[in-house]
Formats: structure tokens, C-alpha cells, sequence
């Protein structure tokens, strides 16, 4: 989301003065792409590995979307997963792979 639709969604735009922001008159909120679904945000549960954080993964109404924080975990940033159970143990089960492909590197 750019950071003027940011600005206009959590209402700071109308403190910025014009010397601030001198373009805030012709700030709209962006149009939905027509393939685009919209997210609806429910809940956040951390995910760790062995103590380690590694990301967070968000309820949505498509199940869990993991966000990754962890450099070994990054290729499943952005992947949905149907239970929080499932998450868990298929990030786990990567870091620990990568983690180990690391070491022996």
C-alpha cells in the first residue's frame, strides 16, 4: 500500500498542514484491482523454531499467511497454509533443513 493511501486510511492526512504535504487535495484512496481479493486480517499467531522467531503467521479467511523474518525461512514468506498446526511444522521442518545445509556449507 502506498504511503499515501496509508496516510488517508488511518485518518493523518488531515493533520498535515499544506506546507507539510502541499499535494493532500489530490490524495484518493486507491481502487481495488478487479482480480484482486481483499484481506481481511483476524488475528496474528508468532511462529518459533527451537526459540528462534522466524515470522508470524496471519488468520485470513483462506486459512494462515506466513510472513517470513528468518533468512532460512524466507521462501515460504507469503505462503497460505490451512491450519496454524500445518504451519508450524512445515517451517520448522525448513529452517531446520536450511539451518543444517548452512552449517555443513
Amino acid at each position: 500500500m502506498p504511503a499515501s493511501n496509508k496516510l488517508l486510511r488511518f485518518g493523518w492526512l488531515s493533520s498535515l498542514s499544506r506546507a507539510q504535504y502541499p499535494n493532500r487535495k489530490t490524495l484518493r484512496r486507491r481502487a481495488p484491482e478487479a482480480n484482486e481479493k481483499p484481506c481481511y486480517v483476524q488475528q496474528s499467531h508468532v511462529i518459533e523454531v527451537n526459540g528462534v522467531f522466524v515470522g508470524a503467521a496471519i488468520s485470513t479467511r483462506e486459512g494462515f499467511r506466513f510472513i517470513a523474518v528468518d533468512p532460512h525461512v524466507r521462501a515460504a514468506n507469503g505462503r497460505c497454509f490451512a491450519t496454524l498446526a500445518e504451519a508450524r511444522r512445515y517451517l520448522a521442518q525448513l529452517f531446520r533443513a536450511k539451518k543444517l545445509a548452512a552449517a555443513n556449507a
